[in-house]
């Protein structure tokens, strides 16, 4: 799959730190808030996993519609026997009430979604 292999090499060099000094002096009394350099590094570090949740949520996304796809092939070419085409051919006979069921189905979820 192209997205766990880039996200694998979004990980293959990454090194963040155990600790990130961001203050610029932690025992200051004037400026006790006061950003050091080790802020950017963290910042950095954020932003990268920032990155790598997104890459996981495309791959994950490209997961489900590869395995919906698969389903919707291995149905589509059992259609050729008699008896394994019974799922198509059942399926096809019932979409308008189906079309009908999930028009409504999501209605109601939208509706009480809201409530």
């Amino acid at each position: 799959n192209f997205a766990w292999l880039s996200f694998s090499l979004m990980v293959l060099d990454w090194n963040p730190e155990i600790q990130y000094s961001i203050y610029d002096d932690e025992y200051a009394t004037h400026h006790p808030l006061k950003a050091g350099d080790g802020i950017l590094a963290a910042s950095q570090t954020m932003y990268d996993i920032q990155n790598f949740v997104s890459a996981r949520k495309v791959h994950s996304t490209l997961a489900a519609l590869s395995l919906i796809m698969s389903c919707v092939q291995l149905v589509k070419n059992l259609d050729f026997h008699p008896r394994m085409g019974l799922i198509t051919r059942t399926i096809a006979h019932a979409a308008g009430a189906m079309l009908f069921f999930f028009t409504l189905f999501f209605s109601v979820v939208v509706v009480y979604s809201f409530m």
